[in-house]
């Protein structure tokens, strides 16, 4: 197992090794640690976020010259529009209308003819009312599902930032059968806005008040960073930044209970003062 998901943390190790000599002999498995294994002592465990050294994003400027905002003809989907016209406005960015329209095998292509007439017809409309008020404005239709055509819009239409709408749905089952957001989010790596559906005004200029920028000490949370401070700057906005440290669940193990919560008392210190200092650089621009 340690070759297929990596070693564990010291954290980790340190409490399956308890937990596995607390089970010992009782028909769990009859592994006893040897005494080289078993914690006999405090062992000093400190998280820290990577080396600054490691961190680019207080140097790295982003642009965004266009935006690609995904529609279907739903008044779900064009929740989307009043943020994707605010940050076009601001930038001065590009607005691409994209769209999407399955089942094209030979024998829907009757359905597919009257879905994809009915979509362009929608987004020339949208489009048209844009141009009138000053956006410079496209839209194109291709086949295949929506994340799918995202994805492979990226470069050669060189999309900057995808917006698109969200329910704002959780939980196990919604997880497990996956969305658009998350389809997205495993599909691209250019910055994908999401705009929860959860409005009545459309065509609507919206502005960005607060920014929730979430990290856990790692190079690549930090890579949302210099989006989030673009954006925060374009619009006078807020951000807020939040984390949760990754630490043991009191209840899953038989580690005693003042180990556990000296693990999360040092991690969450540690993950404050990560988080002070992301704060401070973000004050400082």
């Amino acid at each position: 197992f340690r070759n297929r998901l990596g070693e564990p943390s010291a954290e980790m190790e340190y409490l399956g090794l308890l937990d596995a000599s607390q089970l010992a002999g009782f028909g769990f498995g009859q592994y006893g640690p040897s005494s080289s294994e078993t914690p006999d002592k405090e062992i000093e465990f400190t998280w820290k976020p990577e080396p600054v050294a490691n961190s680019t994003w207080r140097d790295e400027i982003v642009n965004i010259n266009k935006v690609a905002v995904l529609l279907d003809g739903s008044s779900f989907a064009a929740r989307a529009l009043p943020t994707a016209m605010s940050v076009c406005q601001s930038m001065g960015a590009e607005l691409l209308l994209l769209a999407s329209v399955k089942n094209h095998a030979e024998h829907f292509q009757e359905q597919y003819d009257e879905t994809y007439k009915a979509r362009e017809s929608y987004l020339r409309e949208v489009a048209l009312m844009l141009k009138e008020r000053g956006y410079q404005v496209e839209y194109k239709i291709e086949s295949g599902f929506i994340a799918d055509v995202a994805a492979e819009q990226i470069e050669p239409d060189q999309i900057d930032l995808v917006v698109t709408s969200t329910a704002g749905k959780s939980g196990t089952k919604h997880w497990n059968r996956g969305g658009v957001s998350r389809k997205l989010v495993q599909r691209i790596s250019t910055p994908i806005l999401l705009v929860q559906a959860n409005g009545d005004k459309l065509f609507t200029d919206s502005s960005i008040k607060r920014i929730l920028v979430a990290l856990d000490g790692s190079i690549v949370s930090e890579s949302s960073l210099p989006y989030a401070r673009s954006l925060a700057k374009t619009f006078s906005a807020e951000i807020i930044l939040t984390s949760v440290p990754a630490v043991p669940e009191m209840e899953k193990y038989r580690a005693p209970a003042e180990f556990i919560k000296k693990l999360q008392t040092k991690a969450d210190t540690n993950m404050s003062k990560f988080l002070k200092a992301v704060a401070d650089s973000l004050r400082g621009d």
